[in-house]
């Protein structure tokens, strides 16, 4: 996956698909493309127009239909929920002490 448009979906529609630590997303308007399989692991990002920096909302996690088939308004997809993952990635990451800088 390199670059493709999506806009999320109603999450209470959502929710009645999967579960509530699942983004699911539908293809924009703009291009009817989807994520296709080998695709999972990939970012779901999202530019805040004001501060201009990206933020990581989710992780490609299943496709609804097909393997790489046109996207019409039924192709849905999951993403899994980063903030619902926050407290384990916290409890499972190590800082890293590891010293970047070089003595000369």
């Amino acid at each position: 996956l390199q670059h493709i448009v999506v806009k999320i979906s109603n999450q209470t529609e959502c929710k009645s698909k999967s579960n509530d630590k699942v983004v699911c997303t539908r293809p924009s308007n703009r291009r009817p493309v989807t994520i296709c399989r080998g695709d999972s692991g990939s970012g779901l990002v999202s530019l805040d127009e004001q501060t201009k920096k990206y933020y990581l909302l989710g992780l490609v996690s299943f496709k609804r239909k097909g393997y790489c088939v046109k996207a019409d308004e039924n192709t849905w997809n999951g993403h899994t929920k980063i903030t619902s993952y926050i407290p384990w990635i916290r409890n499972n990451s190590k800082p890293d002490t590891s010293s970047t800088e070089t003595e000369s």
